[in-house]
C-alpha cells in the first residue's frame, strides 16, 4: 500500500513539474502591434487598387480646434503608376515621448514618403486616439476623410470625472457622428483623387 501511495504521489508530482510554464520567444503579429502601441506608434493602410490611375492623389492633414482649421498641410503624391499591382497609402504616426505635444505623421506611397510635424498647443495636450472613418466607394474630385486623431473629452460617470473617447456608431464620411461634437481638437486626414 505504501508503495502504491508513493507511486501515486510521484506521478502527481511529476505531472505537475512537466506541465510548468515555459517562456515563449516567438513573436506574432499581435505582439508586434502591441509593442508598437507601447512605443506610441500607429500604422494604417488604405487600399487604392481600384482607383483610376489618371488622377493625382492629394492628401490633406487638417488640424482642427473648436470647429476651425488652425493648421492645414497638403501633399500631392502624383498619379499612381499603371504597373503597380498594389496601390496603397500607408499612414504612420508617432508621439514624441520627450514632448507629448509633438506628433509626427508619415505618409508613405510607392512614389514618395514624407513626414509632417504637428506641435499641439498646450491647451489641447490631452490624450488623443485614432479613429477610422467608414469607407465606401472611391470618390474622385472630392476631399474625402480617411481617419482622424481626436482628443478625449471630459465626462462624468457615477459622480466621477472621466475622460473618454468612445462611440455608439461608425463615423461616416459626412463627419456628423454625435460624439464628434464633443471633440475640441483633432487632426483629420483626407484624400482627394484629382483630375
Amino acid at each position: 500500500m505504501k508503495r502504491f501511495t508513493f507511486l501515486s504521489l510521484s506521478f502527481v508530482f511529476y505531472s505537475t513539474l512537466s506541465f510548468s510554464q515555459k517562456l515563449v520567444t516567438e513573436l506574432n503579429f499581435s505582439d508586434i502591434r502591441s509593442a508598437l502601441k507601447l512605443a506610441n506608434i500607429e500604422i494604417y493602410k488604405f487600399n487604392f487598387s481600384e482607383a483610376d490611375t489618371v488622377h493625382n492623389l492629394i492628401i490633406y492633414l487638417d488640424e482642427i480646434a473648436d470647429d476651425s482649421i488652425i493648421n492645414h498641410k497638403e501633399y500631392n503624391f502624383g498619379r499612381w503608376s499603371n504597373d503597380l499591382t498594389k496601390r496603397q497609402l500607408k499612414i504612420m504616426s508617432k508621439i514624441d515621448s520627450a514632448k507629448d505635444s509633438v506628433y509626427f505623421i508619415t505618409l508613405s506611397h510607392p512614389g514618395m514618403q514624407l513626414s509632417a510635424r504637428f506641435d499641439i498647443s498646450p491647451e489641447f495636450c490631452k490624450n488623443h486616439a485614432w479613429m477610422d472613418v467608414k469607407q465606401d466607394e472611391i470618390l474622385y474630385n472630392k476631399k474625402t476623410p480617411l481617419l482622424f486623431f481626436g482628443m478625449f473629452w471630459e465626462d462624468e460617470f457615477n459622480g466621477q470625472k472621466v475622460y473618454r473617447f468612445c462611440w455608439g456608431e461608425e463615423v461616416t464620411r459626412e463627419m456628423n457622428n454625435v460624439s464628434l461634437e464633443q471633440i475640441d481638437h483633432m487632426i483629420l486626414v483626407s484624400y482627394e483623387l484629382k483630375d
